[in-house]
């Protein structure tokens, strides 16, 4: 039936009596093998240059248990059919819709037009696509279907679910929603715009808190008593108040702290004061295992010192399991040629064991905290006690590390840098295969086809495009015909990463003829450096663009002006003195004509 709508070839049912089409919707409605095979479709135009109104199907057979109705129905209208209805018999005035149903809007008017019903008003605005990921329930599905994620509710899905159990917050999101407005460009929003308008939402309001790894460096500080102290629990929200902290002769930081310490420097202990560091003992691989310090809490100059979190050792500290995400999909956007399924990153998850101040035992699911210089987290899983009767250990406090928008993980834990990195360089190198060796893909077909080829296509349509306007030909034409321009410049932007300009097309095709001519005599002399793609000629032209608006400046306008017009007098002194010569008259005697 779809090869049938593309190549506009009516149907061998399209003609039937009516008595045939009752008796095989009878059918349909039974589920008998024959009706499971039959649809209702519209009777409109298989020769309508809008493909939407070739004879569009209605109703369809879908022989499942329905989650309300059960077996009743076997026959459902299609969204096609049944939107348009609904919205006019429930009093929608304004229909919004993102543009890639503008081709449908004839269609839909035309169900109305058909039962004369009222028409609501359509608006059109952009969908709101997100890089590294896919948005298509059925792609979803597979996720969740091949084990990928846990569930629709996995923090990395781009489901409701999801996000806000990764700790984006429903204020986050209307904000965010808010902020983009409605607008007909077609956007490709990155993931960090959307956590950055989170973390301005979390950031006031979220207590500070302190973890440091499993394996961390007992740092023995003489002199100091246990006892505890006072700390705010945000720096610039006083109205959350305060707690208390455990202090002891034995501190523990992380391992990347303790291996910056030096002997003789000052290392401020947030929310405590400054040490003195007098010995670091490292392993035989230069590795520290232990720190001896001094404290020094009268220094309060706490500029150019090494800062670090810390926690007591004799404290009850309270195990923590960390979970840090990264994307499943690892091509930034995926073509409309792309199999998603190749791009799918098996690595996206990262367990990392921490021990948590004593104060984490009370968190509840659902609350956001920032740990210092380790980032936000939420609460997915409570520190549980009472598991120690079953399994001999209490469930650990489960956090997920949430997102803040910024570029930079240098304030993470090194493991989990390594592991952002790894996953970079891998997406990195799937990309760099697949544009060494994947066609660029038209009609289905894998022929390769060059930047050049496709921007000689879009020149064709360009041109076919601004004919059908001149002649004022019908919109669903002209949409059409916009339609395949548009694709064949994301084709364009595909296989020479840059956007299709003119002018780039231009310089492209007269290099192009350049390498022929060049390749008929036997050389490249007329094939500039022997260049060959866009972007050294873009480099090139770019650079000779800055040279000409330099000799545009004011200034050297004006010098440069001065200069041809001293050279222009003084030629025409030397042809007046030849003049003179020529005439018997000596140099420096003016003819009288003159």
């Amino acid at each position: 039936m779809k090869l049938q709508r593309e190549q506009k070839q009516e149907s061998a049912n399209r003609n039937n009596t009516v008595e045939r089409n009752l008796s095989l919707w009878q059918e349909m409605q039974q589920g008998t093998p024959l009706g499971l095979k039959c649809c209702v479709r519209a009777k409109i135009s298989m020769e309508a240059a809008n493909g939407c109104m070739r004879d569009p199907t209605l109703y369809r057979c879908k022989d499942m248990i329905h989650p309300r109705t059960g077996s009743r129905y076997r026959v459902y209208p299609t969204y096609d059919f049944a939107c348009p209805i609904v919205d006019s018999v429930e009093g929608v005035t304004h229909a919004l819709r993102t543009t890639e149903y503008h081709d449908r809007d004839e269609q839909y008017f035309w169900v109305l037009d058909a039962l004369n019903l009222r028409k609501p008003y359509i608006y059109e605005y952009s969908r709101l696509n997100l890089m590294h990921t896919v948005l298509s329930k059925r792609k979803l599905t597979w996720f969740v279907d091949t084990g990928v994620v846990d569930g629709w509710d996995d923090p990395r899905m781009p489901t409701v679910r999801g996000v806000l159990r990764r700790g984006m917050t429903v204020e986050a999101l209307r904000q965010f929603i808010a902020a983009q407005g409605s607008s007909r460009s077609v956007v490709m929003m990155d993931w960090d715009k959307l956590w950055a308008f989170n973390k301005k939402v979390v950031d006031p309001v979220a207590p500070r808190h302190v973890a440091v790894a499993e394996q961390s460096v007992p740092v023995t500080v003489r002199g100091l008593q246990a006892g505890t102290i006072r700390v705010a629990w945000h720096p610039k929200n006083a109205s959350l108040g305060d707690h208390e902290v455990d202090i002891g002769p034995e501190l523990l930081v992380d391992h990347v702290d303790a291996n910056c310490m030096t002997v003789g420097s000052n290392v401020t202990f947030i929310g405590f004061g400054n040490l003195r560091i007098v010995e670091v003992h490292r392993d035989a691989h230069g590795v520290p295992v232990s720190v001896l310090a001094e404290t020094n809490l009268e220094d309060r100059n706490y500029k150019n010192t090494l800062k670090v979190t810390w926690l007591c050792s004799k404290a009850q500290l309270v195990p923590c399991t960390c979970f840090f995400f990264d994307h499943i999909i690892r091509k930034a956007v995926l073509t409309r040629d792309d199999d998603f399924k190749q791009f799918v990153s098996k690595n996206t998850k990262l367990k990392v064991p921490m021990l948590g101040d004593p104060l984490m035992r009370k968190l509840r699911k659902g609350d956001i905290i920032q740990i210092q210089r380790k980032g936000y987290f939420v609460c997915d899983q409570p520190y549980d006690p009472d598991t120690i009767r079953h399994v001999g250990q209490p469930a650990p406090l489960v956090l997920f590390f949430v997102p803040d928008g910024s570029q930079s993980i240098t304030t993470l834990p090194q493991v989990v840098q390594d592991f952002y990195q790894q996953n970079k360089l891998d997406a990195h190198h799937q990309g760099s295969n697949n544009s060494n060796s994947s066609p660029v893909r038209q009609g289905g077909g894998s022929v390769q086809v060059t930047a050049e080829e496709i921007g000689a296509k879009i020149k064709d349509v360009g041109n076919h495009v601004r004919d059908l306007k001149s002649k004022k030909a019908d919109k669903a034409t002209i949409d059409a015909a916009v339609s395949q321009l548009l694709k064949l410049k994301a084709e364009y932007k595909e296989a020479s990463g840059t956007e299709w300009k003119p002018e780039t097309a231009a310089s492209a095709s007269k290099l192009e003829k350049n390498k022929g001519a060049a390749a008929k005599e036997g050389g490249d002399a007329k094939v500039p450096n022997g260049s060959t793609s866009l972007q050294e000629l873009s480099a090139k032209i770019t650079d000779t663009g800055n040279r000409v608006r330099e000799l545009k400046a004011p200034r050297k306008r004006k010098n440069l002006r001065s200069t041809q017009t001293l050279q222009n007098r003084t030629a025409e002194v030397e042809g007046r003195v030849q003049g003179t010569e020529r005439n018997g008259l000596e140099a420096g005697c003016c003819p009288s004509a003159v």
